[in-house]
Parts: structure tokens; sequence; C-alpha cells
């Protein structure tokens, strides 16, 4: 593709909305996206240093909007992409979405049980004590508990680009007012709001716990119709569990992951605050950022 122009990414972080963000914006007339999302075509990814950036942008070669934009979650985590992404388009939009560490972690937890990458010998509790123990020596980014020390990821990306290229967005306001956040991105990315109100119901996705759904969906992973079924059957199942409590298990693993990311935390919120990436009257709210 001649001339392609990136104009902004969604660049995580995993398990925080990603997919609501890829599938609310990829629907406005003036936004070329690729068809599906998938996580691992990116700039500064395994496939692209294969195959090189003209692989990349015919990723796009069916679109015909005004403004172009994708989505990965490994964006974040990858220490080579800020410097790639600044050579190529340095006047990039970038969206950042951030939710709950605690939240995140275990949320990715259950993903990765489901996908098969998790013993199910291994409670959740035992695994993350074994990721903290680890946590010095363990340099894999990309690691479940890593994923959730966001200052790192952020000032990474400071380093190449200027704080008005940023748009922050916490998980916590998109599940208050999917709207109001849509339209803050409209603004963001300059273009016009879209009357059609079916983008504000997507919801970002809900799993529920139950284990014989994710030991079905471990089982037949590769069975794409399958755990699309399995999928809705998660939702339902979390919304009629929602008024029962957290197993003794989450609930401990829950403990010690909030003593773990506290001091991260609050070295992220002085952080967003002194770079003047979020007004301070729109953290308020986000009691994962002050407790």
């Amino acid at each position: 593709m001649k001339n392609f122009s990136l104009d902004f990414l969604v660049l995580g972080a995993q398990k925080s909305a990603t997919t609501w963000f890829f599938e609310c914006l990829k629907k406005h007339s003036l936004i070329s996206m690729p068809d599906k999302k998938k996580e691992v075509e990116y700039i500064g990814g395994d496939l692209w240093k294969k195959y090189g950036d003209q692989w990349y942008f015919n990723l796009f070669n069916d679109c015909n909007g005004v403004i172009f934009g994708d989505v990965s979650v490994d964006y974040i985590c990858n220490n080579e992409s800020p410097k790639l992404l600044y050579e190529r388009f340095p006047n990039l939009k970038l969206i950042i979405s951030l939710r709950n560490p605690v939240d995140r972690a275990i949320s990715a937890y259950y993903w990765n049980y489901r996908k098969g990458n998790i013993d199910t010998d291994l409670s959740i509790n035992d695994y993350f004590n074994t990721q903290i123990k680890n946590y010095k020596s363990d340099k894999n980014l990309f690691s479940i508990l890593n994923r959730g020390l966001y200052e790192k990821q952020i000032f990474n990306y400071l380093e190449y680009f200027h704080p008005n290229q940023f748009k922050i967005i916490f998980y916590d306001h998109i599940k208050i007012d999917q709207k109001k956040v849509l339209h803050s991105l409209y603004d963001f990315l300059n273009i016009r709001a879209e009357k059609k109100p079916f983008f504000y119901n997507i919801m970002p996705k809900l799993n529920s716990r139950n284990r014989i759904l994710l030991n079905l969906e471990r089982k037949y992973s590769s069975n794409k119709i399958l755990v699309k079924g399995l999928q809705l059957l998660h939702n339902m199942f979390y919304f009629m569990n929602l008024s029962k409590k957290i197993s003794p298990d989450e609930l401990e693993t829950r403990i010690i992951l909030s003593k773990f990311y506290k001091p991260h935390n609050l070295r992220l919120k002085k952080f967003l605050i002194k770079e003047e990436l979020v007004d301070i009257n729109s953290i308020h709210n986000i009691t994962w950022l002050c407790d």
C-alpha cells in the first residue's frame, strides 16, 4: 500500500476492554481497521519481523476510511515497538485502556486457563504466589503479573511521543458510561460522532468462573463454534452469579495481588498526573489508584 499512514493505535492493556474498542471504532464510517482483531499482527511482533512493513500495511487493503487504526495488547509490553512506530508514524495517536491490575490479572488467569496455558493442578492462589515470588528474576514482559505494571509500559512510549498524543481510558469509566467514553475517543481522533445507538451496546467481554465451562473450553479450544457457545454461557453465568461470594482461594489471591500492586499503582497515579496524561478530576473515582 503506497503512502500508508497509521493514525491511531489502541495499545492495551490486555483484558481491559480492547475488544470493545475495536468493535466500536471499526463501525465508524470514517475509520478503517483490519477486519479482525488479531493481537499478533503488530509492528514489532514476530510476524512483522518475518514479513515486514508491507505485510502489515496490506492488512488494511480492503478498507476505505479516512483514518486508519489498529488494536493489539502486545504493543504496550513490547520494548521495541515505541521506536519502530515513531520512526514510521511520528504523529500517531495512542489510546491506552487501564484496568485495576488485580481484576486484570485474575481475568487474564482465567483466559489463559481456558486456553490450556495454565496447569489444571495449580490453584489460582498458588499460581500468583509463584509469580510474585519469581517477580524480580522474571524478565518476561508479557507475563500475567508484569502486564499490570502500567507505569513502565507507558514511560517507554513517552520517550518518543508527546503527552498530547495519548488518550488514557479507564475500564471503570467504560462500565459506567460507554457512550461518553466513545464520544471522547471521537473527539481525540477529531472525527464526528455517528448516531448509531447500537455502538454503545457492545459490552466488554464478561466471564464466569464456572469450572465445568472452563474445562470444556480448554478441552475443545479448536472447535470455534463450541467455544463461541461456551462464551455465551460464560456471560450468562456471570450475570447469574454476580451476587454470590468469591471463592476463598480467589479472595486470598486478591489480597496478595492488591498488596503487590499497591506501590506500583501509587507511582502510576503520580506519574500520570506529573506527565499530564490525565486530568486529576478524571481519576478521583478510580479507587484502585487511590487506595
